[in-house]
């Protein structure tokens, strides 16, 4: 059974301590950064566009234009939302998201543990197929 983004979001805050931290890279409309502040984390929102920054001058967010190059601590989490299509479709339309295989093959590089959830439906008023994807860093455990 496919998850809804909410369900997701909630599952990802469900871990998270009162007035965490959360580092939103690349966060386009600033959606899950709203989310998240209205849940009483504290988010900073970092994107190399200018345009998606003036999107979220109304909220309460740390913004930076950055190119994002940064590393994720230890315990971490990183949270990503990509669009996604098939193979056939790439050929047939020339975008270039990637495929959910092609997302594990470099996330599995940098990652320990990686879980994908596949959505399609509406997403911003056109029918499309996204994935969201966490990235946990767990800590090195010497026995």
């Amino acid at each position: 059974m496919r998850e809804n983004k909410k369900d997701t979001l909630n599952r990802l805050t469900f871990y998270l301590e009162d007035s965490s931290n959360i580092l939103n890279l690349g966060y386009g409309d600033g959606v899950d950064a709203k989310y998240f502040s209205d849940k009483g984390f504290n988010i900073s929102a970092i994107d190399i566009s200018q345009v998606a920054i003036d999107n979220l001058k109304d909220i309460n967010i740390d913004v930076k234009v950055y190119d994002i190059k940064n590393k994720l601590k230890d315990g971490g989490c990183l949270y990503i939302t990509s669009k996604t299509q098939s193979f056939q479709d790439k050929i047939k339309t020339g975008k270039q998201f990637l495929h959910k295989k092609e997302w594990i093959k470099i996330l599995n590089y940098y990652f320990q543990d990686i879980r994908i959830t596949e959505h399609s439906g509406k997403l911003y008023n056109k029918y499309c197929q996204w994935l969201e994807i966490e990235c946990y860093k767990i800590n090195d455990v010497s026995i």
